[in-house]
């Protein structure tokens, strides 16, 4: 992990003569949530709980260094250790790290990576101890671990798919004007147990391959599911769509729609029961052939989403060109929106993009009721996150669909001014 400059550290008196340990940690913060792991506040307090970890285990002679706001840590034990008595060490600090952490509403599970090194004690005089070849040593360890955790994070993907140990958990997505859980969007989980959260196997799933099978798993699980409720609910088919990520590797296929559609019928699915989401990121990294391919599923019968809208640099230009239904504001948006009058405007002028351009609009990452009021000031249609709803396994969402919100815990008490009933569906 580059260092970002950012540092602080912590020490007093060296030593001279024996050896001592140089520990390397880098820490990986897991949650279901992924809008939790994009909240820069959040991550913050998770670096600065973890160094308060770190901290407390630490002599006035111990040296600390933090990097990258606090998700990886250098740092010197002074006190005699050979190779094995550094990796002792190591192997102590990264179970002191490893607890869960309850941050606000969040609850995040760090994954340590551990590198070490012994060294001979710097002497009291030197500012940085000679430790370059140390480093070198230690940080090879450490990618050696990563790797080894990335290894077995694609042997348990690879488990799943063999036995089809997968699933799927359903967000709701709030209809602001009717007041009441409309959509979702099927997010992928696996059942194994100790299986990680998407946060870990996503992007381990894309490294090593495997996100187009992954990605084809969900895709008909979603169908499947979607056919089955335009069966059971009484609302009419057109009043609900369910979202499925497409990740790039599958929409790249020159046989996605005819996949796509094939998997549909095969569920019995209707494609408009479905909205297909594309990061941002995807869609303008080849914005025509994005386009072409865009508008043939559009054709086909399926909604198209741009996801994570905001999360990077966005060219409007190229944006206006791509045939989509519904923008997704990125939580990063909605955080800033609810943070200060310059984010808010941001927001609105998003918002007012996308009607330009015939698109609904969903803000994503809603946490908190300042966060809800924000994407109702920008005047978005739709809210997703955790304070709307987490994921919901298939029978929890089915008595969602179509309540009205918010429940009862989040209404204010009796005396106290209550919101406008919102307007019934027709």
């Amino acid at each position: 992990m580059a260092s970002s400059g950012r540092t602080g550290s912590r020490q007093g008196r060296g030593g001279s003569g024996g050896l001592c340990a140089l520990i390397l940690l880098a820490a990986r913060f897991v949650s279901e949530a992924a809008e939790e792991l994009a909240d820069p506040e959040i991550r913050r307090a998770a670096g600065a709980a973890l160094g308060a970890r770190l901290r407390h285990g630490l002599r006035p002679e111990d040296r600390l260094r933090m990097r990258s706001g606090g998700e990886g840590f250098d740092f010197l034990i002074a006190a005699a250790a050979d190779q094995e008595g550094a990796q002792a060490l190591g192997e102590r600090m990264r179970k002191r790290l490893s607890g869960p952490l309850a941050l606000k509403d969040a609850r995040l599970a760090p994954e340590i990576g551990m590198g070490w090194a012994a060294l001979p004690l710097p002497a009291a005089e030197e500012v940085e101890p000679p430790w370059r070849e140390a480093l070198a040593q230690a940080r090879e360890r450490l990618r050696k671990d990563l790797r080894r955790a990335d290894s077995a994070v694609e042997r348990l993907l690879r488990r799943a798919l063999a036995e089809d140990a997968l699933t799927l958990a359903f967000q709701p997505i709030l209809d602001l004007r009717s007041g009441r859980i409309a959509k979702a969007e099927a997010l992928l989980r696996l059942t194994l147990p100790q299986a990680p959260g998407p946060a870990v196997f996503v992007p381990a799933a894309e490294r090593h391959g495997l996100i187009g099978e992954l990605g084809a798993a969900a895709f008909r699980r979603a169908a499947e599911a979607a056919a089955r409720w335009s069966r059971m609910t009484p609302l009419a088919p057109d009043s609900f769509r369910l979202g499925v990520n497409v990740a790039p590797r599958q929409l790249e296929a020159e046989n996605f729609v005819e996949t796509a559609l094939k998997i549909c019928a095969e569920a019995g699915c209707a494609p408009n029961l479905l909205t297909l989401e594309i990061t941002e990121s995807t869609a303008l990294e080849a914005p025509a052939e994005a386009a072409r391919r865009l508008e043939k599923l559009r054709a086909a019968g399926f909604r198209i989403a741009l996801d994570d809208f905001g999360a990077a640099h966005s060219d409007l230009d190229r944006l206006a060109a791509l045939p989509a239904d519904l923008l997704k504001a990125d939580a990063l948006l909605v955080e800033r929106a609810a943070s200060g009058a310059q984010g808010a405007r941001l927001l609105a002028s998003v918002g007012a993009l996308a009607r330009s351009l015939g698109m609904k609009t969903v803000g994503e990452g809603v946490r908190s009721l300042a966060h809800l009021e924000a994407v109702r000031a920008a005047d978005l249609d739709y809210a997703q996150g955790h304070l709307i709803g987490p994921p919901l396994d298939e029978a929890e969402w089915l008595k969602a669909l179509g309540a009205s919100w918010p429940p009862p815990e989040l209404k204010p008490p009796d005396g106290e001014a209550e919101t406008e009933e919102p307007p019934r569906d027709q």
